[in-house]
């Protein structure tokens, strides 16, 4: 390998490393050879649909990419609508475009449960919230195992010196590693909850549960939790609970798709991002406004990554030139389109005790390549590299009026 000192300021990991610029292409080209084929893009995907993992023939843990595309049609259907928008200048198109990504966790991850005198819990972990939702999905976890209100629990962490060892929030990561650990800790504070009650009302233990906060029986016997977690006095229940290993031998992956609505300037080469709809394949839901959140900033990072944020730097210092927010073009609330979610809640029945996979990273995977797509049903331009600013779209939209040019002149001298 060989390598030049270029003096310039260090690259870091963004969101998806290296499988946004990867799937801009793939699903790119997708779409090329389907023109060539004369074949709908989302057929193409479909006829090329693969149940097990093609390069090391191996299973995935679970895998709804097909009941992604099947939520996808009528969003894509909707494309003939969407072209006869078209005005002047301004034309409109559809695109699609799938991803995958890891986003299966692993160990190892660990997690107390505290349960006080008060019947009230708490989640005490090292993991960390960064923002993503982390303290509420594991206040669910550990409520919904408890069987008692969300409200009696509270969550200490980003402490490993109050609380066991937890690994990083990062890779889309957090619940699949984190959540099971929680889980496995609340269903052992529970089980030690259901002993104790057990001994109090004399009836054996697996006639009993605990569901909103009351002890209950088979029977319909029915008993508050307090009458339990009194008898602690001043002790507590503490249930520990650890993150197991991955499914061997499966392949634990993510998988979307996601269809994007576009007007194209053809004068200008402005581009106008007007709906996204995301479909993605994430197993067990855990908070479904978190998740939706997720997938929304996803989006609208990707836009920004496509059509408007640049890293430019200067060629004789190596200093950047893009550091401010006038310069560097995040994208403002006047260039959020509409955002469709739909996730695929169903459970990944191999992984863990929870079946959750990450949802960090999926989302602003297929953004990208959906956008240059819809162009491409739009205009017949084809995008090749990012962002796509006005200059970069006129360019390509010249490429195609000389493609076309050039198809007209073969077959006119082939007649």
């Amino acid at each position: 390998n060989n390598g030049a000192k270029i003096n310039t300021p260090p690259n870091a990991a963004f969101r998806a490393p290296g499988f946004v610029e990867g799937t801009f292409g793939l699903e790119c080209l997708l779409d090329e050879l389907a023109a060539k084929l004369d074949l709908d893009p989302l057929e193409l995907r479909r006829r090329n649909y693969a149940d097990s993992d093609r390069i090391d023939d191996r299973p995935f843990s679970s895998k709804n990419l097909a009941e992604c595309y099947r939520r996808a049609q009528p969003h894509w259907d909707k494309r003939h609508e969407v072209r006869a928008r078209s005005d002047g200048p301004w034309k409109h198109g559809v695109g699609l475009a799938s991803q995958v990504w890891y986003g299966g966790g692993g160990p190892p991850s660990y997690a107390w449960i505290r349960l006080g005198s008060d019947a009230r819990a708490q989640v005490v972990t090292a993991m960390q919230d960064i923002g993503t939702g982390t303290r509420t999905a594991m206040a669910q976890i550990a409520a919904e195992e408890l069987g008692i209100p969300l409200g009696h629990v509270s969550v200490s962490l980003g402490d490993s010196a109050r609380g066991p060892y937890a690994a990083i929030s990062a890779g889309s990561s957090t619940t699949p590693s984190m959540g099971p650990a929680v889980r496995a800790a609340a269903a052992d504070a529970k089980r030690q909850l259901i002993e104790i009650a057990a001994q109090r009302y004399h009836l054996e233990e697996r006639v009993l549960d605990v569901k909103d906060g009351n002890i209950v029986s088979a029977d319909g016997g029915s008993w508050p939790l307090e009458e339990i977690t009194g008898l602690l006095d001043d002790a507590q229940i503490l249930g520990k609970g650890a993150r197991g290993p991955n499914p061997t031998g499966m392949r634990v992956l993510t998988f979307g798709v996601q269809v994007a609505e576009v007007a194209v300037d053809t004068e200008t080469g402005e581009v106008r991002v007007d709906k996204v709809v995301a479909i993605h394949d994430v197993g067990r839901v855990i908070n479904k406004l978190g998740a939706s959140s997720q997938v929304e900033g996803g989006i609208i990072q990707g836009i920004g990554h496509t059509l408007s944020e640049a890293r430019h730097i200067d060629p004789q210092s190596g200093t950047p030139l893009t550091q401010t927010l006038d310069a560097y073009k995040l994208p403002t609330i006047a260039d959020v389109p509409e955002i469709v979610t739909d996730l695929v809640d169903i459970p990944d029945p191999h992984l863990t005790n929870l079946g959750s996979k990450g949802l960090g990273e999926p989302p602003i995977i297929p953004t990208a390549a959906a956008i240059a797509n819809a162009i491409r049903d739009a205009t017949g331009a084809d995008v090749r590299s990012l962002p796509i600013s006005r200059e970069e779209m006129l360019r390509a939209l010249r490429e195609a009026e000389e493609r076309q040019r050039e198809r007209e002149r073969v077959a006119t001298a082939s007649s």
